[in-house]
């Protein structure tokens, strides 16, 4: 069980692989960080539901997949006006 300072850590980090690698599948960005892919789901889905991250169903192999992108207001390094941190960060 991750610290509420490690998870905040973990967030952060999965948003920024999420930029880095943008449309990525779950597998592509849990073999990029060296997390096991319930892991990275788990923060990706956190990252979605906080509006950090959006999903979007592309075909990969004639296969469904989840492709993770970074929320356009993210991107822009704001949201409603203020600064971007993931839900649980603390300053």
């Amino acid at each position: 069980m991750l610290t509420p300072s490690e998870r905040a850590e973990a967030l952060a980090l999965t948003l920024v692989v999420v930029r880095n690698n943008p449309g990525s599948t779950i597998a592509r960005l849990a073999k990029i960080v060296g997390r096991r892919i319930d892991s990275m789901k788990q923060h990706l889905q956190k990252l979605a539901d906080d509006g950090a991250v959006r999903i979007e169903m592309r075909k990969v192999g004639g296969v469904p997949r989840r492709a993770y992108f970074v929320a356009e207001h993210v991107v822009n390094g704001h949201a409603d006006g203020g600064p971007v941190a993931p839900a649980g960060a603390t300053a």
